[in-house]
């Protein structure tokens, strides 16, 4: 087994691993919902449904645009990872600012940590990406040196959002 497969394995159990200790100490915690209501649930509806149509349209211009056997500088599963995020960014972003985002039971800034967190941790491993020459391959922008920059980026708009909307809701308090 190569060495990268090993850590992949290994990622996915840490993974599922701390998805189970959150699970469990929601459990414990007597809720296992974040609390939303209905005006919430019917702003995150439209939300999906725009984050669909941006998802369609996206992968309908690269299907039209990019030709299959094309000598790319991007490999295509980084660009439709790329898509995906436009997509979720543009429904975390509609419903940060419809005020829909958070749950009623929701630590707004606890969960403003984590993401900050999460996204230092992916501008880490992108820098190491880059120093063990895996961002750029025969000239090609590879999967694995990308995503962790993608990743980081979206967690970073996501974060500069969430920043906008607390000072814009500051702004309407006083």
């Amino acid at each position: 087994m190569s060495e990268y497969k090993a850590g992949l394995i290994v990622g996915l159990f840490v993974a599922l691993f701390v998805l189970l200790v959150v699970v469990i100490c929601a459990k414990r915690k007597g809720s296992d919902a974040p609390g939303y209501d209905e005006r919430q649930l019917a702003i995150q509806g439209k939300g999906y449904k725009i984050a669909f149509w941006i998802l369609l349209a996206e992968m309908l211009i690269y299907a039209v645009l990019f030709p299959e056997n094309g000598n790319y500088k991007i490999e295509p599963g980084l660009v439709i990872f790329g898509m995906i995020f436009i997509a979720g960014l543009a429904l975390v972003v509609y419903e940060i600012f419809k005020d829909a985002y958070f749950g009623l039971k929701d630590n707004r800034k606890t969960l403003m940590v984590l993401w900050a967190i999460i996204a230092v941790c992916q501008v880490v491993i992108g820098v190491c990406n880059i120093m063990d020459g895996e961002v750029i391959v025969d000239g090609i922008i590879t999967m694995n040196g990308g995503l962790p920059f993608l990743l980081a980026i979206y967690f970073l708009v996501f974060l500069i959002a969430l920043a906008i909307k607390a000072v814009l809701d500051k702004r309407e308090e006083a």
